[in-house]
């Protein structure tokens, strides 16, 4: 079965607490008052991430006006922290929403490690984004402060 397809069959059926999903014991506050928010904890390392892509786009670009979706970066060190703060970057130059599939496609197919800022830089680049501002913001305070919150927040939803 297609992963769209077992995503189907499962959204069908009403999810239990402590087998499809656990409840936190302490709650994250959301990040948008009244709003039901849904977070997508990922890596762009992750082959499971990769093919849910299909399945959770659609479903994000037809989502009503009181849900908020926000991707947040799976980080626990090595390459998952240095692919967490490249999109934490890409979201911050505003740029992230035009490149995500690529950056998914070229460390899932194409096999490239994408760890170092300057590799980063460079593949991005292909995709219309400044080295150099890219660079520049990839090491800026901002996203070290974001990159901490992101840890902090993986930690919150007990992941």
């Amino acid at each position: 079965a297609s992963v769209f397809g077992m995503a189907a069959v499962q959204a069908a059926e009403p999810a239990t607490a402590g087998k499809e999903y656990i409840e936190l014991s302490n709650p994250v506050p959301v990040s948008v008052p009244g709003k039901i928010e849904v977070v997508e904890l990922f890596w762009y390392g992750c082959p499971h991430c990769y093919h849910f892509e299909p399945v959770i786009n659609p479903w994000v670009d037809k989502l009503p006006k009181d849900v908020n979706f926000k991707r947040v970066p799976a980080m626990f060190g090595g390459p998952w922290d240095a692919h967490g703060q490249m999109f934490l970057t890409l979201e911050a130059m505003g740029v992230e929403h035009k490149v995500h599939a690529a950056v998914f496609d070229a460390i899932q197919n194409q096999r490239k490690r994408l760890t170092d800022p300057k590799d980063m830089a460079d593949f991005l680049a292909t995709q219309g984004v400044d080295k150099d501002k890219f660079l520049a913001t990839f090491n800026s305070f901002a996203i070290k402060g974001q990159v901490n919150q992101a840890k902090e927040l993986a930690k919150k939803y007990e992941i």
